[in-house]
């Protein structure tokens, strides 16, 4: 009866170290096969991103706009799509294709605005033709803070620059205290420019 107990032992000591030694085995195998696949997932996502760096760039349609000022207008500004661009004249401008809001605008004029619709490698030339409406005055004085008044209506102080002033005749008074105030008189016309400078001198001492 020892002699048979002696020998289940064994045979039971035996049968854990094989299921230990083959559940070892197996995680190893396990081990061996996850890295393998990461690996592999990982050179997918390289060839993926060294794809898309090495995909031909397209490069975006393009048409030219090329605007015509008519009449002797200077200062005129070209703006398309609600920015500023260039003053005119100038040579073509480049954008892209589609449907564009095309403004010329100078001071003192109504602004000439037209909608286009470009097609890839068109030169789109536009007409324009600026309306005056009124002058556009600037002033300066040789004292500083002296203030401006424009037919009895105050206009605020000097320097001025690019006011609009309707047509006709007008009387600007330039004063300050303590000097003698300058009278303009000054004809107006629409789409002109005007640039005034007022002298003051001081007032005499009273007795």
């Amino acid at each position: 009866m020892a002699i048979l107990a002696k020998m289940n032992l064994r045979r039971t000591t035996t049968m854990l170290i094989l299921c230990g030694w083959m559940a070892s085995a197996r995680a190893q195998d396990e081990d061996l096969i996850e890295p393998l696949s990461n690996r592999e997932a990982g050179t997918e996502t390289l060839q993926k991103k060294s794809h898309k760096r090495n995909a031909p760039k397209t490069s975006a349609r393009k048409a030219e706009i090329a605007v015509v000022l008519w009449g002797d207008i200077s200062g005129a500004k070209l703006w398309v799509d609600g920015k500023e661009l260039k003053s005119l004249p100038s040579s073509a401008v480049t954008v892209s294709v589609g449907v564009h809001e095309i403004i010329v605008r100078r001071r003192g004029f109504i602004d000439f605005v037209q909608r286009v619709e470009l097609k890839e490698g068109n030169i789109q030339e536009i007409s324009a033709t600026l309306q005056p409406v009124a002058g556009v005055v600037s002033v300066q004085a040789d004292v500083p803070g002296a203030q401006i008044s424009m037919d009895g209506s105050p206009m605020g102080g000097v320097p001025m620059r690019d006011a609009l002033v309707p047509p006709g005749n007008h009387t600007f008074v330039i004063e300050k205290d303590g000097y003698l105030s300058d009278t303009l008189q000054v004809a107006i016309g629409a789409g002109k420019d005007y640039s005034l400078n007022a002298h003051l001198q001081p007032a005499p001492a009273s007795r």
